[in-house]
Order: C-alpha cells, then structure tokens, then sequence
C-alpha cells in the first residue's frame, strides 16, 4: 500500500502496517467475544424452559 504523500517514510509504512494487524487482531478477538456471549445468551434462554 503506497502512499502519495511525498513525507510518508519506510518507518511510517512499517507502523502503519503494525497498526492495522493489531487493529484487525482486536477485532477478530471482539467477534469472538461477541459469539461467546451470543452463545451464553441461549444457554441461559435455553434454560428458563427446563
């Protein structure tokens, strides 16, 4: 991904890249999270008709 900016460095492009994996790596752990609790939410519905 180049950027057009005549200032945008290597560096810059390196923490840029570090940035977004770590961004995109939280949001995979938020998508989990909320599959978790989806899934804990039904066990519990499941539950009140027992």
């Amino acid at each position: 991904m180049k950027n057009k900016n005549p200032y945008w460095t290597e560096t810059d492009e390196i923490e840029h890249r570090k940035a977004r994996k770590a961004m995109l790596e939280m949001l995979e752990k938020i998508e989990n999270d909320k599959r978790l609790v989806e899934k804990e939410i039904e066990n519990n519905f499941l539950k009140l008709f027992e």
